[in-house]
Parts: C-alpha cells; structure tokens; sequence
C-alpha cells in the first residue's frame, strides 16, 4: 500500500514538471532540445515508477550491478549539466547587463553635453 501513495505522489510531481515544461513561454527556441530531452527523462521516470525492475535490466546492459546505482550516475549527470547550463546562463546575464550599463552610461554622456 505505502508503495501505491509513493507511486501517486511521484506520478504527480512528474506531470506536473512536464506540465510547467511545455507550458513555460518565455524560453528561446534552442532550448527545445534540452526541454525533449529533459520531457523524455521524466516519462523515463514515470515508467520506472510502476516498474522498478526495468532500472535493474538496464544496468546490466550497460555493465552497472544495480539500477539504484544507474539512477544515481544518471541524476549526478543531470546535476552537472544542469550546473553549467547555469554557469553559461550567469555569465550570458552578465555580458547583457555591462553592455545595458555602457548603454546607459553612453546615453547619459551624450544628453550632458
């Protein structure tokens, strides 16, 4: 029974993720692959959920002893390619923002003379 609300639980935060996935509007369209991607981890999921077993068969084929150890490897993956996506995101704010600023910098030289 506590595997059923488990079940349920995770079900829902997956369809909800999916959800705010395809319906966030303000992404640009070289995200698109990292969003099929990132939608295609979380129907992976969802299976893995009402069959556990398949984690176990994947890891074997792929030379791992548990599926609980796959699934580790896997999100520290995701961690790490979430991280640096963040990193060049940050750094793509930065260069936007010091070029607003010498903009405005400009802009206020020139309404001065």
């Amino acid at each position: 029974m506590n595997q059923i609300i488990i079940q349920i639980i995770l079900t829902i935060f997956i369809v909800l993720a999916i959800f705010k996935i395809l319906h966030h509007h303000n992404s640009a369209s070289s995200k698109a692959l990292s969003k099929i991607f990132f939608i295609i981890f979380l129907i992976f999921g969802l299976v893995m959920i009402f069959n556990p077993e398949i984690t176990n068969d994947i890891a074997h084929l792929v030379g791992i002893n548990r599926g609980a150890d796959l699934m580790l490897y896997v999100l520290v993956i995701f961690f790490i390619f979430d991280k640096v996506n963040d990193f060049y995101k940050e750094q793509n704010q930065k260069e936007r923002f010091a070029k607003l600023v010498r903009k405005i910098a400009l802009q206020d030289s020139n309404k001065k003379k």
